[in-house]
């Protein structure tokens, strides 16, 4: 873990660069580990350490192989440049909605082991006029923030229409039955987030895209997570994760052969192992 005064170099040492620009520096927690162990003469204080001014941080990252510290994201500095954002606007949805019949509930156990108890405990509604599956949007604090209205039918060509109703960022979070923790695993969907959710908690980004506000969000609650995008995002995956790297203590990639909602929970269990 990086030291208050550690981190202090590294934000002084982007004080002179602007956002997106990258400077080298002694990399401070070699520096300290070294001197704890009495200068040994074949330290030597190279710029090892590369920071990174980011519109809502910091990235460090030291090239040593022997270094164990010297690698993450500060987040929330202060910078002079201002983060650009869109003006929210809230969603309405004036469609009535009414709890998921017998057949309704059946075809999400059978589909993807959905359960009674998940239905209940995500709020899971029917719009009736539609004919699809809507489900709560929640926030980090289990707040209602929007929904989804979902299409199992196949018969609209945008299967997944987001309603927003708050100005958060644009994530769904099911937190593990043990709590929160500091491990997440990223998916693209609330079905998978429900049944990843079993092993710990998911965050369902609703799209395949994660931007810089959502990874910095991500980043103060996680200090580990694992994308697992649908088989076909595998590519889009790998991009995330060597842009995003820096901002977590570990980010890692699960190469999925189908989506996590299609597989069984015996599936499931042999993928979290």
């Amino acid at each position: 873990m990086i030291t208050p005064s550690e981190k202090q170099v590294i934000k002084q040492a982007t004080e002179s660069i602007g956002v997106s620009q990258t400077v080298n520096i002694t990399c401070p927690c070699c520096k300290t580990d070294w001197a704890e162990q009495h200068s040994p003469s074949n330290w030597r204080p190279e710029r090892s350490m590369s920071v990174t001014k980011d519109k809502l941080g910091i990235l460090y990252n030291c090239f040593r192989a022997t270094c164990t510290r010297g690698k993450g994201f500060i987040t929330s500095i202060s910078i002079d440049t201002p983060v650009s954002t869109k003006e929210f606007r809230p969603n309405e949805y004036t469609d009535d909605l009414r709890a998921l019949s017998e057949g309704e509930r059946r075809y999400l156990e059978e589909s993807f082991e959905i359960t009674e108890d998940d239905i209940s405990n995500e709020g899971i509604m029917y719009n009736e006029s539609r004919g699809t599956y809507i489900f709560p949007i929640r926030d980090i604090r289990g707040y209602d923030v929007g929904l989804v209205d979902r299409d199992f039918s196949g018969s609209r060509k945008l299967k997944a229409i987001s309603y927003w109703f708050n100005d958060v960022p644009k994530l769904h979070f099911i937190p593990h039955k043990d709590g929160l923790g500091t491990e997440c695993i990223i998916v693209e969907d609330i079905p998978s987030a429900i049944k990843a959710s079993k092993y710990m908690t998911a965050v369902a980004l609703l799209g395949s895209h994660i931007n810089d506000a959502q990874a910095a969000h991500l980043a103060r609650l996680f200090s580990t997570a694992t994308i697992a995008l649908d088989d076909d995002a595998f590519l889009k995956a790998v991009k995330l994760r060597k842009k995003y790297s820096f901002y977590f203590k570990e980010l890692f990639i699960m190469k999925l052969v189908q989506d996590i909602k299609n597989m069984t929970y015996k599936q499931l269990d042999n993928l979290m192992e």
